[in-house]
């Protein structure tokens, strides 16, 4: 059932990619929209089967986009504005994570009245989502004024960084939503107290993939060598 879903998934990405591409630069961007994709249609049909092959091939469809963009964003040629350093690349996509994260909560115990889905996750709200988002896109401006990026460079960093702070609080969300469709607390023992490792990653498998294609279709990152 896998190879057929990553087929599908594989042909629309071909679609969302820019066809103008560099073959090596396609093939990441395929890795990624292919696994995004292809995870999105394992939701589906997880809720529809229990069995432990689906649950391992959604496994894979979630972990392999996030290695293949991070280590797109290790070794790819990257500029951005004076910065070329990859790990301050990676960490950057890190901390929007972290930030949104610390925004939501913040502006969540304030303002939180209204649940974003209770259902699934009790303690988040929409003013913690808009909250989370307000904090990355200060957090990007900030970046980009240290890189000395110009207009047109910082508004693009602003606009993909949003994007990936959304995509994170949608990967947090599908981690409680699994948890609480598999009856489970925590999602491992590897960290007690932490829900698992799982939760302490979740909104980074969602972002990465979706920030290195991002930022590859904005011309910032080219493919490297592995």
């Amino acid at each position: 059932m896998g190879k057929y879903v990553w087929h599908w998934a594989s042909c629309w990405s071909d679609r969302l990619c820019a066809a103008n591409r560099p073959d090596s630069i396609r093939a990441s961007q395929r890795a990624v929209c292919g696994g995004a994709l292809a995870g999105a249609v394992l939701v589906g049909h997880l809720f529809s089967s229990g069995s432990l092959p689906v649950r391992a091939v959604m496994g894979l469809f979630v972990l392999v986009p996030a290695w293949v963009g991070l280590n797109h964003l290790r070794t790819g040629g990257f500029q951005f504005g004076d910065s070329s350093n990859n790990l301050l690349l990676i960490l950057y996509v890190f901390c929007v994570v972290w930030v949104a994260d610390i925004g939501a909560y913040f502006a969540g115990r304030a303002f939180g009245k209204a649940k974003l889905a209770p259902r699934v996750s009790p303690g988040k709200s929409w003013a913690g989502v808009w909250g989370g988002l307000v904090a990355v896109g200060a957090f990007a401006l900030v970046v980009s004024f240290l890189a000395s990026a110009g207009a047109g460079q910082t508004l693009l960093l602003i606009v993909a960084s949003l994007a990936t702070g959304l995509v994170s609080v949608l990967g947090d969300l599908l981690e409680s939503m699994l948890k609480r469709h598999r009856g489970i607390k925590d999602s491992s023992q590897l960290l007690p107290g932490h829900g698992g490792i799982m939760d302490r990653i979740d909104s980074l498998t969602a972002a990465i993939p979706v920030f290195a294609l991002i930022i590859t279709q904005l011309g910032w990152l080219t493919t490297g060598h592995w």
